[in-house]
C-alpha cells in the first residue's frame, strides 16, 4: 500500500510551532519534528512500511498521520477527491481554494440557536467592547452634504433605474455637482437608523444590508472634477453628514488603477474599504470574510442604482493595485480595499 502527503492543506508557523492546517476538514495539527520527517518522507508515493528503515517508532506516527488525513492512500476515495478538487481550482491556485473551503460550512459545524447566540453576544459585550462603528478624521476639515432635491431622482422609478443601469467607461469633461455626489453617498452609504441593543451591540441600518448590521464598510472619494470641492482625497462620514478632506496632493496613476484610464479620468472615484474588526467582533469564524465580499456587492449595486436614477454614469472595478492604493490612503492590514466605482456625467449623444 502506497501513501503520500495530502496536498489539500497549508502549513504555517505560530509562536515557533509548525501547524498543519487541513482547510477541507477545518482541522489543525501541531507537527513534531518526527511527524515533519514522516511528511517529508512521503512527499511522493512510497510504501507505507518504507518509513521503518528509520526506526519502528515512525510506523506509529505514520499510522496516526494517515488516520488524521495528513497522508492519503493511493487509489483511495481520498485520492480521487483530492485530484478532483485540485483540477477544479488549479487555475486560481491554492490560496483561492484554501479560502473557499476554509470558509465553507461543513456538516460537522454547529449552529447556535437564537437564544444561545443572544447569551454569547451579551457575554462578549461585557468582556470585549464593540469596535467603534464609525471612522473619524476629526482633525480634518468637514465639508457638509446639504440636503437638496434632484428632479431626476424624484421622478425615476426603481424599474427605470434598473433598466438604465450599465457599466460606462467614457465620461464627459463636465464636473459632477456636489449635490449629486452627496445624494449618491447618502442614499448608498448613509445611515437610516442606529440601534443599541444589549443583546447585540450597536446596529447600523443602511439602504444596503451588512451581516450583523455591523456596517464594516468605509467610503473614500477621490474628487477629480466635483463642483466646489478642491481636488483630492476625502472620507465620507455618514454620522457627520459630510466629507472629511484628507489630502489635496493625493493622486492616482494608471498603474495603481490597473491600467484603466476611465478610473483616472472620471469626475469622482469611490473607494470601498472594510474594517475587518467590526465583522470579527460579531462573527469569529472566517466564514464572515465572505460576508464582506457579499456586502460589497450590495453596497456597490445600491450606489450604481442611485447613480443611474440621478442621471449619471458609473463603472465598478476591482482590478486595481490594492497594495499601492492602501498605502496611498494610509490603511493598515485591519482596513482593506475591496473595490472602486468611477462616477461621472455621461457623454452627450
Amino acid at each position: 500500500m502506497q501513501a503520500k502527503v495530502s496536498e489539500l492543506s497549508t502549513m504555517y508557523w505560530r509562536k515557533g510551532e509548525l501547524i498543519w492546517d487541513d482547510y477541507m476538514r477545518h482541522s489543525e495539527y501541531l507537527l513534531t519534528p518526527e511527524s515533519e520527517y514522516v511528511l517529508y518522507w512521503f512527499r511522493a508515493w512510497r510504501e507505507l512500511d518504507s518509513i521503518a528503515v528509520h526506526g519502528n517508532k515512525y510506523l506509529g506516527i505514520t499510522a496516526q498521520l494517515l488516520k488524521n488525513g495528513l497522508l492519503i492512500v493511493k487509489q483511495s476515495s481520498e485520492e480521487a477527491h483530492e485530484e478532483k478538487v485540485k483540477s477544479a481550482w488549479e487555475i486560481w491556485g491554492n490560496a483561492a481554494s484554501s479560502f473557499h473551503f476554509a470558509s465553507r460550512v461543513n456538516s460537522n459545524n454547529v449552529f447556535l440557536s437564537l437564544d444561545e447566540n443572544v447569551i454569547k453576544k451579551k457575554e462578549k459585550i461585557l468582556g470585549s467592547p464593540q469596535p467603534p462603528p464609525f471612522k473619524e478624521y476629526l482633525d480634518c476639515d468637514l465639508i457638509p452634504i446639504l440636503e437638496c432635491d434632484e428632479p431626476l431622482l424624484q421622478s425615476c422609478t426603481l424599474l427605470q433605474a434598473l433598466e438604465n443601469r450599465k457599466s460606462v467607461r467614457q465620461f464627459s469633461d463636465e464636473s459632477l455637482s456636489l449635490s449629486k455626489l452627496g445624494k449618491i453617498l447618502t442614499l448608498s452609504g448613509g445611515i437610516k437608523k442606529i440601534e443599541n441593543d444589549l443583546a447585540g451591540g450597536v446596529a447600523i441600518f443602511k439602504n444596503s444590508p451588512s451581516a450583523g448590521a455591523c456596517s464594516p464598510f468605509e467610503i473614500y472619494v477621490y474628487a477629480n472634477r466635483v463642483d466646489t470641492l478642491s481636488p483630492g482625497l476625502y472620507h465620507y462620514a455618514p454620522h457627520r453628514n459630510g466629507l472629511e478632506f484628507l489630502d489635496s496632493s493625493f493622486s492616482f496613476n494608471l498603474h495603481n488603477l490597473g491600467g484603466q484610464p476611465w478610473l483616472v479620468e472620471c469626475a469622482a472615484l469611490i473607494l470601498f474599504t472594510a474594517i475587518i474588526e467590526r465583522s470579527q467582533w460579531h462573527y469569529e469564524t472566517c466564514r464572515a470574510y465572505r460576508d464582506l465580499l457579499i456586502g460589497l456587492g450590495h453596497l456597490s449595486q445600491t450606489l450604481q442604482l442611485v447613480v443611474s436614477a440621478i442621471g449619471c454614469a458609473s463603472v465598478f472595478a476591482t482590478a486595481v493595485c490594492d497594495e499601492e492604493i492602501e498605502q496611498l490612503i494610509g490603511l493598515n492590514g485591519g482596513e482593506i480595499l475591496l473595490g472602486t466605482t468611477a462616477i461621472g456625467n455621461p457623454l452627450k449623444q
